[in-house]
């Protein structure tokens, strides 16, 4: 046998040698005796044509620098000309001697580079990826790769539309907001936008008879009255009042002409009187605390010698006065009565300071003798004065605005330390609300939080700093009637939240780190109470206002909302209102269903839905509404029940409907409905009987109760 020469005979002895095994002497003899094709004159003066030497035909490594003209590639390209050669050409297929970039046809394998291995800075800033027959540059997720400049670019997902409301591009990525202080929240998918669910409904209907004390879109009186009265000479007045504040003004009157004035308030939750007339002034206060929520009855006589205060019917004070109250002029008295605050810039000429505000409610209110009916009709024109019938002890936050208190959390110590320790009392309304958060500049440190959970029915109580969450805590016992303690507090050294004998610490010294920052640096904390101020998108992850009842205790102080800084005017700093009476669970088989904000009553299978009023108007109005009840079968059973059902009386006939037609009378047009059969099924042989304490619901039953009725119940789909 002729041995070839050079590199050529090294090429064939390395395939032979991986080769023996698999072939014949004769075989492997007429593969290396293959003669090269005769390159015409154009071939040999280019700088070389890797397939025509290399592929069809046999090249050595000599011959494939000369294609290349560089050591780099020659190095990488030959070696892997080998493996090839063996794989396609001397047909060897063992799995042990395979590797990734075998192929079947020499043509593709030859040709298939490594141009992530040859070229390590072909991508620029990309990763390189090399892929049969080509590579791909590729960058990193919200990244996407330029060639011109060879750089991966952010990728402003923000102008794709991506997110329902708003949204907020960062350098590698986003993210959605939603109008939190609107009552949105974000979904599940952290795109889309929901409307924050009802988890306890309310029972929010005010009553027109009862004027509400604490309307405080000024820092004026609730009313303002003048009387000119020719045969009167004396001052009095009359009223039923309740309240749970402890301090505020109830009634100021002044003479017209500046020469006397009379003041009655609460401070400690006992009555004080402060007057001035030509005689001289005096202070003076008595009797029990009123602020416990109980209607009283409180009547102010100005006598021949003194000023007589009652508290139901009977006298807790009487207060010597030379001479009367209010100077008559031309023989007329003429004084100004302001109900509920001050006169402006009155407050200082006060003789013993006071705080104005009182969130309470008054009701037959008479004065000068005059008596209530005028001033019913004045509380008739007007939506924000009127007050709720039933209320309970705590703050309600509607879901619409914030307070704002300034709180030194620093120690006596001087050496800038610091600590908070809150406590709250919540009810909530709404399973997601900010309620308790620090603000500094436009930061947020600190932030105490409620939020709807994933799993059903269940909230959490969250911790977060800046838009980190360092501590949560779960329950489903946060929307009930009942209330909740939440406790917090924190230092420079940890966090710690307890919910229901549930504790969660942290020592993450990151956040700690930005929260000990705030509380030393030189910008002012604030605190906040029911949500954050308007805010820069993204730098907190929740917005949403709370909604829902709350008592706050800071550093062992009880936080009056009649103290605040600042206070929306929708905040009721003393009422909680109760919750709505088919909230309680006093209907068999009855349950609150956020989705879509209805009661359900369950009996043999059949689904009952008794829907309130007014989230039944929220769900009409909704872009999104879906139908509620899709099944006509159970439509027939669906109500809904108007929040203007208040009464007792109201609340007993509602209740009786609800339990004949959860009995299994079916439900017809109310012209039509058979109250006989109602009375049948509830076992009564009159609807009177329901009512046997209450002459006056027996004449209301008789007066057209079908036509009553229509006020609060309707079939679903109707209203």
């Amino acid at each position: 046998m002729r041995p070839l020469a050079g590199g050529g005979c090294l090429l064939v002895l390395l395939a032979l040698a991986e080769a023996r095994v698999f072939l014949s002497q004769q075989h492997a003899s007429e593969y290396l005796v293959r003669k090269r094709r005769a390159n015409s004159f154009m071939e040999e003066s280019k700088k070389g044509n890797l397939e025509r030497e290399c592929v069809e035909e046999l090249c050595n490594k000599e011959e494939a620098r000369e294609i290349f003209e560089n050591d780099p590639e020659t190095e990488y390209f030959y070696p892997k000309y080998i493996r090839c050669l063996t794989y396609t050409r001397l047909g060897i297929s063992s799995v042990s001697v395979m590797s990734p970039d075998s192929s079947s046809d020499l043509r593709t394998c030859v040709t298939d580079w490594d141009e992530c291995m040859l070229r390590p800075n072909i991508c620029g800033t990309a990763k390189c990826q090399n892929t049969p027959g080509k590579y791909e540059c590729v960058c990193a997720e919200g990244f996407r790769y330029n060639s011109t400049t060879k750089n991966c670019e952010d990728v402003d997902e923000c102008a794709e539309n991506i997110c329902a409301q708003m949204c907020v591009n960062y350098e590698g990525s986003y993210t959605c907001h939603c109008d939190g202080h609107k009552g949105f929240k974000l979904s599940q998918d952290m795109k889309t936008c929901e409307a924050v669910p009802v988890c306890l409904p309310l029972n929010l209907e005010p009553n027109y008879q009862l004027l509400y004390l604490a309307e405080q879109t000024t820092e004026n009186a609730v009313l303002h009255l003048r009387f000119k009265l020719p045969n009167a000479s004396r001052f009095s007045a009359e009223f039923d009042f309740r309240t749970y504040d402890n301090e505020g003004v109830i009634l100021y009157a002044e003479s017209s002409n500046n020469t006397g004035w009379f003041l009655l308030a609460l401070r400690d939750g006992k009555i004080e009187i402060q007057f001035k007339n030509e005689h001289g002034t005096k202070v003076t206060s008595g009797g029990k605390a009123i602020n416990d929520g109980v209607w009283q009855t409180i009547s102010v006589e100005e006598l021949e010698h003194s000023i007589c205060v009652k508290i139901a019917r009977e006298a807790v004070m009487s207060i010597k006065s030379p001479g009367n109250l209010f100077k008559q002029i031309n023989g007329s008295l003429e004084i100004k009565v302001y109900v509920a605050g001050l006169p402006p810039k009155v407050g200082n000429t006060l003789i013993k300071q006071i705080n104005p505000r009182i969130d309470g409610c008054a009701r037959a209110l008479n004065l000068m003798s005059q008596g209530h009916l005028g001033l019913t009709e004045v509380i008739k024109k007007t939506q924000i004065k009127r007050c709720l019938p039933s209320v309970g002890k705590g703050s309600y936050y509607p879901g619409t605005g914030v307070a704002k208190f300034h709180i030194n959390y620093n120690n006596d110590t001087n050496t800038g330390e610091w600590v908070i320790n809150v406590a709250l009392n919540i009810r909530p309304s709404k399973g997601t609300g900010v309620m308790f958060a620090l603000v500094s500049g436009e930061s947020v440190p600190l932030a105490l939080s409620i939020v709807d959970s994933s799993s059903p029915n269940s909230q959490a109580i969250v911790v977060t700093v800046g838009n980190i969450i360092i501590a949560r805590l779960e329950s489903k016992r946060f929307c009930t009637t009942r209330r909740t303690l939440v406790g917090f507090s924190a230092s420079k050294q940890q966090i710690e939240l307890t919910v229901d004998s549930q504790t969660d610490v942290t020592n993450s010294e990151q956040e700690l780190s930005i929260l000990d920052q705030a509380m030393r640096g030189a910008v002012a904390v604030y605190t906040y109470l029911g949500g954050l101020p308007d805010l820069p998108l993204g730098i907190t992850p929740l917005t949403v206002f709370y909604n829902g009842c709350m008592e706050a205790k800071v550093n062992s102080k009880e936080l009056d909302l009649d103290q605040a800084a600042y206070k929306h005017s929708d905040i009721r700093s003393h009422s909680c209102p109760q919750a709505h009476f088919l909230a309680t669970g006093s209907l068999p088989f009855m349950k609150w269903d956020p989705k879509p904000s209805c009661f359900r009553l369950f009996k043999s299978g059949l689904t009952f839905k008794v829907l309130l009023a007014d989230s039944y108007r929220n769900l009409r109005s909704s872009r999104n509404y879906p139908p509620v009840v899709k099944d006509k079968s159970l439509s027939r059973k669906g109500l809904y029940i108007s929040t203007a059902v208040t009464s007792q009386k109201d609340q007993l006939f509602v209740n009786m409907l609800l339990r004949a037609t959860w009995s299994g009378v079916i439900f017809q047009p109310l012209s039509e409905f058979s109250w006989k059969e109602m009375a049948k099924v509830l076992e009564v042989s009159d609807l009177s009987q329901l009512y046997k304490q209450d002459a006056g619901a027996r004449d209301w039953l008789t007066k057209g109760i079908k036509k009553e009725s229509s006020r609060f119940l309707r079939p679903l789909g109707t209203g």
